[in-house]
């Protein structure tokens, strides 16, 4: 697989889950909550829009991301993902929560 190979976003989110296993990275209480004020916190930074689109793709059930998007996130960051998507499948965060994220923070991202 290349760097510039585009895939699917549930093979991006296993790839997520790969990388943090290999680092300890604590969990997080409310990821959804941490990961819309790190990007408010930064919405020009690369990372706060590769975690927009982690958001919406969560929303939508779909997306493509390329390999080396794994690359923008910083690994304390990873670790709010990692968290998220635990309680994505656990069900304490669901699709429309992630869309109201998206709403909230896609005005911010778009304002720099």
């Amino acid at each position: 697989m290349t760097s510039d190979e585009l895939v699917s976003s549930i093979d991006f989110q296993d790839e997520m889950r790969r990388v943090a296993r290999s680092h300890w990275l604590p969990n997080v209480e409310d990821p959804l909550g941490k990961l819309v004020t790190i990007i408010e916190d930064g919405p020009a930074f690369a990372q706060s829009r590769l975690l927009i689109r982690i958001l919406d793709a969560l929303a939508q059930q779909q997306g493509a991301f390329r390999h080396a998007d794994i690359t923008l996130l910083a690994m304390d960051t990873l670790g709010v993902v990692n968290s998220l998507l635990d309680a994505y499948a656990a069900g304490r965060v669901t699709a429309e929560d992630c869309k109201r994220a998206v709403g909230r923070v896609r005005p911010v991202s778009n304002a720099d």
